[in-house]
């Protein structure tokens, strides 16, 4: 799977990244490319955030739920009505989404980090 989608001109967006209720106002700043693939996106974040250990296993921003077909097949296995747990919420894939689509809707983007331990 390539990382970016080579058809769309690439432009460098600075994308900020802070703890929600943190003691300490704590900030990433991250240059990424916008063509760069949201499923590879939220690798990028668990890496920059030194987050070893864990996994992204989502991004919710407003009413649209980022989720990778990995995660719906898991769901799909497990019998897990995605659909009931976010109701409302429209599901977009996030291995064919860029990361200026995602910015695009504009809003907070918030990630959903799973410790690894979790999903043994």
């Amino acid at each position: 799977m390539p990382l970016m989608d080579m058809s769309k001109r690439a432009r460098e967006y600075i994308v900020e990244i802070s703890l929600n209720d943190a003691p300490v106002l704590v900030v990433w700043r991250l240059s990424v490319p916008s063509n760069l693939y949201v499923g590879l996106f939220v690798y990028v974040l668990v890496y920059a955030m030194g987050r070893d250990g864990y996994h992204l296993t989502e991004l919710t921003q407003g009413d649209t739920l980022w989720r990778s077909t990995k995660e719906k097949l898991m769901d799909a296995e497990s019998d897990l009505d995605y659909e009931e747990c976010y109701p409302g919420m429209k599901v977009r894939n996030s291995i064919r989404a860029t990361v200026s689509q995602l910015l695009k809707k504009g809003g907070r983007v918030l990630p959903d980090l799973c410790h690894t331990c979790c999903a043994a």
